[in-house]
């Protein structure tokens, strides 16, 4: 089976008619990294009692999906598009969500300047998307259209530098970025560079400035993978991918600015084989 993994969920929440004696199930949408139909984005009905899932619709209109990112109003869907994932430059491709059944049309597609575009992230205004490639070492900012549709790149920042590790570090890997719960920021963990940088966010234009401070640093040879933000928006969390530890800073939300308060690891002391930390998440209580 030439099904590769499956990369991210995105729950779709449905609202809740007021004649309806029963809350609709959610939608879950599944991107499969493969050629063909085996690469398709899948929607399937989550049943909230028993976890089961069923699957409604697939739609094959992307060679090899990637990550997936659903705007805030639940009516488009973004994904990464990465049929020469480390080749050529990949692309976004942009869908509708067709009602509750699953099904996607698609908008159009845009290209994300970049080689293996690994992370999508939607303002909460639904008028910026934000992409980081990972091997060019980059992130950009594509403005969203009221369809939902891509224009083209507004903005794009090459990250510079290297750290400790000759084999993972020698060059910028951009490997996240993510819109700051106040929408007034994006942050991008760069693996390579052992950064987490920092960027003013305009979304009415589309568009990313760098911020003044421009980046935080984690202790070198961490390789910071992903960040999210506590429930609160006072505390950022980075997940290292190399060190298996995580980050947490305090988030200055006027300034957006990260001040680092502890780094722990995610192993037991007498773990003594070999791993790497991938992604993390907070529940929303």
């Amino acid at each position: 089976m030439r099904l590769l993994c499956i990369l991210l969920v995105s729950i779709l929440t449905m609202n809740t008619a007021k004649s309806a004696p029963a809350k609709p199930q959610p939608l879950v949408f599944v991107s499969s990294f493969a050629a063909g139909e085996k690469g398709a984005i899948h929607a399937y009905r989550l049943n909230l009692k028993s976890g089961a899932l069923k699957q409604v619709a697939s739609n094959d209109q992307v060679e090899h999906p990637f990550f997936l990112a659903l705007s805030d109003d639940q009516r488009f869907l973004y994904s990464i598009d990465a049929s020469s994932f480390g080749g050529e430059i990949n692309q976004v491709a942009a869908f509708a969500l067709k009602g509750r059944s699953g099904n996607l049309k698609l908008l159009n597609r845009q290209s994300t300047h970049g080689k293996a575009s690994c992370y999508l992230d939607v303002d909460a205004t639904g008028k910026s998307l934000l992409v980081a490639n990972y091997l060019t070492g980059d992130v950009g900012s594509i403005p969203l259209k009221k369809n939902g549709s891509l224009g083209k790149m507004e903005s794009l920042f090459r990250h510079k530098g290297s750290s400790v590790d000759p084999k993972r570090q020698k060059a910028p890997y951009a490997h996240c970025v993510v819109v700051s719960p106040d929408n007034r920021f994006a942050f991008a963990a760069d693996l390579g560079i052992d950064k987490v940088m920092s960027y003013r966010l305009e979304p009415e234009l589309g568009k990313i400035t760098q911020n003044k401070p421009s980046f935080v640093k984690v202790p070198a040879g961490s390789g910071p993978r992903h960040l999210t933000f506590h429930p609160n928006g006072k505390f950022v969390y980075v997940i290292n991918e190399l060190a298996n530890t995580i980050s947490v800073f305090s988030y200055a939300a006027k300034a957006g600015k990260l001040t680092e308060i502890q780094n722990i690891s995610t192993l037991p002391k007498d773990f003594g084989g070999r791993t790497h930390t991938a992604d993390l998440k907070i529940t929303p209580n």
